[in-house]
């Protein structure tokens, strides 16, 4: 590009036809995939192109030979001032776009409506979508942060579990870093695969009781700083899981013989901080009583979060909660759980941690009559709570969208009727109904009708737009699921007609 004084020439991109296609319609709209897995140069990839006739063409992006066609129809259905649905001939194909993983194509008309189009993969050009090139896309979505729902929509639906296990087999055998850094959007990702199956609503409900239990410890144990740094290699939250590891703690079933093996000044944290904390706390409490309530149930119904009772590091994390709760409550009494008891003097932090010790250690064998008994007279010493786990199933992230024949037609902020779908799963018998919507991020209740709120777009779970109570540790907690809920989906503003 400069002038220098050797002889040989500098190098230029030139332009070269490789070939052409043709049409007696104008070009209206032209859109090429984002992605390809394939490390070779050029990637094979498609090239889409609209016409005016309203014609879609898929060519190979390198010869432009066609892979296939369709017609767009030209009919379009309104619905006027009064619900009457109006038949609008003539409208055209105005813009198209491919989703970040190319796994669907997305068109709008004239009327501002929207085609959505499944798409095959480039090595199986009119075939579905393979268990081998699912499992990859859906591993660059995890990583990259993409969203996946465009290759929930292109699978069959007798994949989706083999794909959800062999994604499960792929992670598991990734570094010990890449899984902790990865965890909480895997979990999302395979709750939303477990939502599509007929069966899986509990496994879902699985999941993310394990993604907020992960991040309530997280907040938790992050406030623990040790008094001194320089003597000490290890923060209270790292001595609380060693302590908690090994064999001769392992077994104490009494919470308050643990607490003789730390020391309490290294759990020190602002009472402010603590009341602001409240909340987090009572989640603790109210999902150890679902599942501990649910232990007697787990072989004979579906109830969500019931698989962590076989969950020995789950477990662990309650029990480590429990004794950090109990901690605080000698600092604060503000920031301890709310139970409605049926005797003044029980204890009910001491008794989840004991029956959690018990559970831990049947592990791997069945539980005695003698857990089961303490299980079951647990709803009768004191009122379990119903806790929102966040499996509703609405969309996308429902089976009824793979019991229906395509092409399916909707209408904007109408929830067709061919999308209901009633889930399967239950409550522990001992439950209290929930009669009020609960905030599924900070778990506060928001009342009946709650004026405005956000929704999220996949599970349609609810949430505060503003909470009512800000610390440095609430606006961290809120940071945390700003833009995204829980399972993965995106928000949306809510407003209850009063």
């Amino acid at each position: 590009m400069f002038y220098n004084n050797t002889k040989e020439q500098p190098k230029t991109v030139g332009w070269r036809h490789h070939a052409s296609s043709s049409s007696s319609s104008p070009v209206v709209a032209v859109a090429t995939p984002r992605l390809s897995i394939y490390d070779i140069t050029p990637p094979p990839s498609y090239i889409l192109v609209a016409y005016k006739d309203n014609e879609i063409k898929c060519f190979f992006r390198e010869s432009l030979r066609l892979v296939c066609s369709i017609s767009v129809n030209a009919v379009s259905h309104r619905r006027d001032e009064i619900g009457m649905v109006q038949h609008v001939p003539g409208t055209t194909v105005s813009d198209m776009q491919l989703t970040w993983t190319g796994s669907a194509l997305i068109a709008i008309n004239s009327l501002s409506e929207l085609l959505l189009y499944r798409l095959s993969p480039i090595t199986d050009p009119g075939g579905p979508m393979s268990t081998i090139y699912a499992v990859t896309v859906l591993e660059y979505c995890l990583i990259t942060g993409i969203d996946w729902w465009d290759v929930i929509l292109s699978l069959r639906p007798g994949l989706i579990e083999t794909v959800c296990e062999k994604l499960s087999e792929s992670f598991n055998r990734q570094p010990v870093g890449s899984q902790q850094y990865l965890l909480s959007r895997f979990l999302s990702l395979k709750g939303s695969f477990c939502r599509c199956l007929s069966n899986g609503q509990a496994k879902a409900g699985d999941c993310h009781a394990l993604i907020m239990l992960n991040a309530v410890a997280a907040a938790i144990k992050g406030l623990l700083r040790p008094r001194d740094l320089s003597s000490q290699e290890k923060g209270p939250a790292e001595n609380l899981t060693a302590i908690m590891s090994s064999k001769g703690a392992e077994g104490i079933t009494n919470i308050d013989k643990v607490l003789l093996h730390l020391e309490h000044k290294e759990f020190a944290v602002e009472p402010p901080i603590l009341q602001s904390l409240q909340h987090l706390n009572q989640w603790v409490a109210d999902f150890t009583l679902n599942l501990v309530a649910s232990l007697s149930q787990q072989y004979h119904t579906n109830i969500p979060g019931s698989g962590l009772l076989t969950d020995p590091k789950a477990l662990n994390t309650l029990r480590e909660l429990l004794i950090i709760i109990r901690i605080w409550s000698f600092m604060s009494e503000s920031c301890l759980p709310v139970f409605t008891k049926m005797a003044d003097n029980l204890d009910i932090l001491s008794l989840l941690f004991k029956l959690l010790t018990k559970i831990l250690l049947s592990l791997g064998s069945e539980p005695d009559e003698s857990l089961l008994d303490e299980c079951c007279w647990l709803p009768s010493q004191v009122l379990i709570p119903s806790i929102d786990l966040g499996v509703h199933s609405q969309g996308v992230a429902s089976p009824a969208l793979f019991m229906n024949s395509l092409p399916l037609q909707f209408e904007y902020c109408v929830q067709p009727h061919f999308l209901h779908y009633t889930s399967k799963v239950r409550q522990p018998d001992s439950a209290l109904p929930l009669l009020h919507k609960m905030d599924i991020v900070r778990h506060v209740s928001l009342g009946a009708s709650p004026p405005v709120f956000r929704q999220c777009t996949r599970c349609s779970s609810s949430s505060l737009v503003k909470p009512a109570v800000r610390s440095a540790a609430t606006r961290a907690w809120d940071q945390r699921w700003l833009r995204f809920c829980p399972c993965g989906g995106q928000w949306k503003l809510k407003m209850c007609k009063q």
